[in-house]
């Protein structure tokens, strides 16, 4: 048991790291998605749209790994927490 926490403690700084980054890149795409929509049309806006519409769907895609993983490997802090929280 202490090796399979072990061997999930070394992936979970990198998999909080990469869904905080991901969130970050969710939120800018969408404020540029959103400012192109106004913008009138030409042909370097729609390629910016377009480009920022498919990273904002891989981002979304891969946020939602992330935070499948995150709880994956936080899942016996979450317990803990859980169970401490109902004693209460």
């Amino acid at each position: 048991m202490k090796t399979a926490r072990k061997q999930s403690g070394k992936w979970r700084a990198p998999v909080s790291v990469s869904a905080f980054i991901l969130f970050i890149l969710l939120v800018l795409t969408a404020i540029v998605i959103e400012t192109l929509e106004e913008v009138p049309y030409s042909v370097a806006a729609e390629a910016v749209y377009h480009v920022c519409t498919a990273i904002h769907v891989i981002s979304g895609i891969l946020f939602t790994v992330c935070g499948v993983f995150h709880i994956v490997y936080n899942r016996h802090t979450l317990k803990q927490y859980l169970k401490r929280r109902q004693k209460r």
